[in-house]
């Protein structure tokens, strides 16, 4: 039986490893889920268990129930929303809603109805779940009586839900619903991020986005969005990751990133020096044809580029430089906005 780490994140940027725990019951791969001071741990596979855990002392959890898994109910995956007493389990066969409000008998209601189920998110008493293209939202006041509310059809990378909007990245899109009537959603607003983005996490008014660069595979394009107003967000700052990210967390101004075999890696900004000069290749303060003239030479060899250069000629930020590049500041100069990379507006406009 494998122990399982707790950190001590008192001093995000100094995170240690406080003390190992053993969860009982525990077969194979695993899923884990807080809610308020309960934590529950998940084995993945057939013949698993759940078990719950109280973390009143956060290093010292100590064990209250186990709930098994019936016989052909796959349910990997754990989420909770950290305010009702509620856990959601989901996996190729359905999921299960888990009432443990009293955390020594907790109520477990499965179903199997809906299968497989590739994405969750809980907002009680609102549960979304997404299987088979399609996104359904189903009120789960009564877990005996789930009602469904809605469905939307859309390809949906990431999900984060805040009342009243659904954030979904969909394809290279950002895509916002507006869920104000849960019966009757409508898309809020469709940004084309001319690229494909599968990771999504909010922090007030800033979106974060994890999105995949184009020949690196082992690398995540982080970006830092304000969206203060929804309907035209700015991009703030960006940064490469060494290695891919699988899954986003974050604890007051700090992201918690799962990276493979990096680890946890814990970022305390995302930054990258060069994204507000993006297309200003000569650094005169302006965007101009000469700019875009500099990256074709560089192109076919005529000029060399330090790095700093090169970053800021990379304005699609596909981690190489293209004619592309040239073509986009190009648009730029002639006020194409459209036409742009979304990295790109925002430097292009005030530039140019």
């Amino acid at each position: 039986m494998n122990s399982q780490p707790i950190f001590d994140i008192s001093d995000p940027q100094n995170p240690y490893v406080a003390k190992y725990f053993k969860p009982s019951f525990l077969m194979g791969g695993s899923d884990v889920a807080i809610n308020i001071d309960l934590l529950m741990y998940g084995s993945a596979g057939y013949s698993s268990y759940l078990s719950l855990y109280s973390i009143i002392g956060p290093f010292n959890p100590s064990f209250l129930s186990y709930i098994s898994n019936p016989g052909n109910f796959d349910s990997s995956y754990l989420i909770s929303d950290n305010i009702e007493p509620f856990f959601i389990s989901y996996g190729s066969d359905g999921f299960r809603i888990i009432n443990v409000s009293n955390p020594a008998l907790p109520v477990v209601k499965n179903y199997d109805f809906l299968k497989p189920i590739d994405k969750a998110y809980l907002s009680f008493p609102f549960l979304f779940l997404y299987s088979n293209q399609n996104l359904y939202l189903y009120d789960i006041s009564d877990i005996f009586n789930i009602s469904l509310l809605s469905s939307i059809s859309i390809n949906a990378g990431s999900i984060f839900y805040e009342s009243p909007y659904l954030f979904l990245t969909s394809s290279n899109n950002l895509v916002i619903y507006d869920f104000s009537d849960p019966k009757f959603p409508y898309l809020f607003a469709d940004i084309n991020l001319k690229r494909s983005c599968s990771i999504l996490n909010k922090y007030e008014n800033e979106l974060i986005l994890g999105c995949l660069i184009s020949d690196a595979q082992n690398k995540t394009l982080l970006m830092k969005f304000d969206i203060s107003n929804l309907k035209d967000p700015i991009l703030e700052s960006m940064c490469y990751t060494n290695e891919y990210v699988y899954h986003l967390s974050r604890y007051k101004s700090y992201l918690f990133a799962s990276q493979g075999s990096m680890g946890l890696n814990i970022y305390s900004d995302i930054k990258e020096d060069c994204i507000d000069s993006l297309g200003d290749i000569n650094m005169n303060g302006k965007i101009t044809s000469i700019d875009s003239s500099l990256v074709l030479q560089y192109i076919v060899g005529m000029i060399d580029l330090n790095e700093e250069e090169k970053c800021i000629a990379d304005v699609d930020r596909n981690d190489k430089i293209t004619a592309m590049d040239a073509y986009y500041i190009f648009q730029c100069i002639n006020n194409n906005y459209e036409n742009l990379p979304f990295i790109f507006r925002t430097p292009c406009g005030n530039k140019n």
